[in-house]
């Protein structure tokens, strides 16, 4: 089941992108990704985060952009907020 967010919830998960897409283009790429992984889950392999960022580049296009990391924080960290 999807949760649904509050409009204060999405800025902050939005806040949360814009601070990983170090580069300022509207996607994140394996590095910003990696740096990502090292903050949520500093014991993960590079092999579990390259998983893990083919998981959620759900368009296969090199990427994560902001619908995709939505959707994956959506499905896996609501929890959380």
């Amino acid at each position: 089941m999807q949760a649904e967010l509050k409009d204060e919830d999405v800025q902050e998960i939005k806040g949360h992108f814009e601070f990983f897409d170090t580069d300022h283009n509207g996607n994140i790429d394996h590095e910003e990704f990696a740096e990502l992984m090292k903050v949520i889950s500093p014991e993960s392999s590079a092999s579990e985060v390259e998983s893990g960022f083919k998981f959620i580049d759900g368009n296969n296009d090199g990427h994560i952009d902001w619908n995709e990391f939505i959707e994956w924080w959506r499905l896996n960290w609501c929890q959380f907020i």
